[in-house]
């Protein structure tokens, strides 16, 4: 049986650190708390040089650290007022046009136990809008840059994805099926 979204509890004015996982295994993901922001930290066990964000992409096996600050009840009152103290946490797809999505919700310990009365959020980055994941990408900096010795030589691989005669996909890496 159903037994609904995920609910993550919090209480106000508290700080917490959330560990995002790319989990999906062809679907580059993007996240987003209703009317919270995110201060990323931490990309894939590196520090970087912490800035906010309402929405973040995550990729593939990709693993990010995220500080969430949560409103005091003054706060609350103040940025929503009437709200129910339950906020949606959202995923999408990104560069792709459809696929599913994910709920689950961000319920302070001095809401109602009921669902968010507002739907989701619809504001997100358009699934094909590259230009604003590679801004987000850019923002990540590393709080300890490292030194990469140059490259001795290059290996290139291609990934290619082919529909054949009889509606399967065959997959392959460097026209090597499998």
């Amino acid at each position: 049986p159903d037994a609904g979204p995920f609910i993550l509890d919090v209480e106000p004015g508290r700080t917490y650190r959330l560990r995002i996982v790319g989990a999906a295994s062809l679907s580059y993901l993007n996240l987003n708390i209703d009317m919270h922001s995110m201060k990323i930290v931490e990309a894939d066990a590196s520090l970087v040089e912490p800035f906010t964000t309402q929405y973040v992409d995550i990729g593939q096996g990709q693993t990010i650290s995220a500080i969430l600050r949560t409103y005091t009840v003054e706060e609350l009152q103040k940025k929503a007022p009437g709200h129910s103290g339950n906020f949606w946490i959202q995923t999408n797809i990104r560069h792709r046009a459809t696929g599913p999505s994910g709920l689950a919700v961000l319920r302070y310990s001095s809401a109602n136990k009921t669902l968010p009365v507002a739907k989701p959020s619809t504001e997100w980055p358009a699934w094909n809008d590259t230009a604003w994941s590679l801004k987000q990408a850019r923002q990540y900096k590393s709080r300890h840059p490292v030194k990469v010795p140059s490259p001795d030589r290059r290996f290139v691989y291609l990934g290619t994805q082919n529909r054949l005669t009889d509606g399967r996909l065959a997959w392959a890496l460097n026209n090597i099926s499998y």
